[in-house]
């Protein structure tokens, strides 16, 4: 029963840890209230797939993304969930979001790449006759360049990823957070009626980069590695944590389990269980 109950939770422990893999966190906020946005928020969407969710932003419902004078679609690599939870309540993100008419808030999205972004941000401008604008999250220009355009807008821009730890990686994504608001900001006369969605994607490792990008990469010297064994190597992947959590809540516990079986076991014939009589008949024989 108990090797049953523990072989139940760590197969949930590793359910979960499968359900969080390969997700990244998306969230949206828009300037006047929003159904299709709103539809979003229910519990059903909270592990779902970011076509799904673009489709229906896109599609979904009698409401039209076109009402909106501008769209602000940026895609983050590198960005987890964990680190939007860590900004202050005084950051643009969690302020406009807690703000806006309507908001979303969704942690872990399955298979959300820069090119789901991307396709997204594009098939809006193809829908709306809007002007698809591209650029880097640190260029100013992207927006004050159309500030004073009031044609509709399609704003895509993406920021380097979120690859350190610590302290910098809080930096990194607090400067992030301030320069989407100086964007946000830039537009907010001209276009003041805005649907912001903030995409998290994978990081391109390199086998995943272009191949002028590989090349280009091959051409610098990479500084070397300095420090112990856990900065050049990585130790902890997620299959040798599945298989610690394995060892540890079912082959230790069922070897616990094993040896008080057999301690409890009482042996038949003891020496302080022999008759008396049988030892008295030998002596005085």
């Amino acid at each position: 029963m108990r090797s049953a109950s523990i072989l139940a939770f760590v197969s949930g422990l590793v359910s979960t840890g499968y359900a969080f893999s390969n997700t990244h966190p998306l969230v949206a906020w828009s300037s006047q209230p929003s159904r299709n946005l709103a539809a979003l928020s229910s519990t059903e969407s909270r592990f779902a797939h970011s076509g799904d969710i673009f489709g229906h932003l896109l599609n979904g419902g009698d409401e039209d993304i076109c009402q909106f004078d501008a769209v602000i679609v940026t895609a983050q690599p590198g960005l987890h969930a964990t680190d939007l939870r860590k900004l202050s309540k005084s950051s643009s993100i969690p302020f406009l979001l807690n703000s806006s008419s309507t908001s979303i808030q969704l942690p872990y999205v399955r298979s959300l790449s820069r090119a789901d972004v991307e396709d997204f941000a594009q098939s809006i401008g193809t829908r709306c006759g809007a002007v698809v604008v591209t650029g880097d999250l640190e260029d100013a220009s992207v927006t004050k360049s159309v500030a004073e355009d009031e044609k509709k807008r399609v704003f895509c821009m993406c920021s380097q990823a979120v690859e350190s730890e610590g302290r910098e990686r809080d930096a990194h994504v607090s400067e992030i957070d301030a320069l989407l608001g100086d964007h946000l900001n830039a537009l907010s006369q001209s276009h003041p009626n805005q649907l912001v969605v903030v995409a998290g994607t994978p990081a391109l490792h390199r086998r995943q980069l272009p191949a002028d990008s590989a090349v280009a990469m091959d051409e610098q010297d990479p500084p070397p590695v300095t420090g112990g064994l856990l900065k050049r190597y990585q130790f902890l992947t997620p299959a040798l944590i599945t298989s610690l959590l394995i060892v540890l809540f079912i082959f230790v516990p069922m070897l616990f389990l094993g040896i008080n079986a057999l301690a409890g076991i009482q042996s038949p014939l003891r020496s302080d269980n022999v008759p008396k009589g049988v030892g008295l008949d030998k002596k005085n024989q």
